[in-house]
């Protein structure tokens, strides 16, 4: 009987002694994966920066910068960003965490890339809360109107498999001179190469005044690279392919959600 016990109890103290190494083992594996520099080995592999052929063609005023998994290019004065651009694809989309954003009056800084459209990329050190990438926004109408356009181009990534997309600043007729941190609006153009129907689409958003809905606020990308100087997509098509798909637009060959 006493032998019984014994064996009962150190069977116990070993059992105890495998749980706590394992969630010492735990802890000391998370803290280094979040503590690196490195991405932890169980996210996507990103796109290499060589391979990221849906970039805008940089000028050489800009300077490009690469994270993970988008790329921003910043001004020649490195204030703030010209564009971002990544593909959205939908198993790295997340919930980020909510955090106090800065803000002047009726205008607050938010990041261009959009943590949503890269959660995933947020459980690393590398992630969309760096200085570089937040921009200043209106708040209220603006601003739910950017996330109603977001959440519509998750959609559609969701059904097509990936889109292509580029967002940034803009600026009407010499406004920027004034207060050059503060546009008069933002762009957003996707494209969907996946087929059989390859398309195109862009969007202008303006900081001032009313947005009804999104469908009044749909343009041709060539319309924007003409507002912005910006040329979009430049190595990701032929050049035949990008001239239709870029200066043509049809919204209803995409479905809509939100509108």
């Amino acid at each position: 009987m006493n032998h019984q016990r014994s064996g009962r109890g150190g069977s116990s103290m070993i059992a105890k002694i495998g749980v706590l190494s394992f969630l010492l083992f735990a802890t000391v594996f998370g803290f280094l994966q979040f503590s690196s520099t490195e991405l932890p080995w169980w996210m996507p592999e990103p796109t290499k920066a060589e391979e990221r052929f849906f970039l805008p063609s940089a000028n050489g005023k800009q300077t490009v910068i690469h994270r993970p998994y988008y790329s921003l290019a910043l001004k020649e004065n490195g204030a703030s960003p010209c564009w971002a651009a990544y593909e959205l694809r939908a198993d790295r989309f997340g919930k980020p965490a909510k955090g106090q954003a800065a803000g002047e009056g009726d205008w607050v800084q938010a990041p261009l890339a959009l943590p949503g459209d890269l959660g995933f990329a947020r459980l690393s050190k590398k992630d969309t809360e760096i200085p570089e990438n937040q921009v200043w926004q209106r708040t209220g109408n603006f601003q739910r109107m950017w996330s109603v356009l977001a959440r519509q181009l998750r959609r559609w990534s969701i059904e097509e498999g990936m889109l292509y997309q580029t967002s940034g600043p803009w600026w009407k007729k010499n406004t920027g001179a004034v207060r050059p941190d503060r546009p008069d609006g933002y762009f957003r153009v996707a494209v969907d190469l996946n087929g059989p129907d390859f398309r195109g689409i862009g969007f202008l958003l303006e900081n001032e005044g009313p947005i009804e809905s999104l469908g009044n606020r749909i343009v041709s990308i060539d319309s924007i690279e003409n507002l912005t100087g910006i040329d979009f997509f430049a190595e990701l098509m032929l050049d035949s392919l990008e001239a239709l798909i870029e200066g043509e637009y049809c919204p209803e060959d995409w479905t809509w959600s939100e509108q």
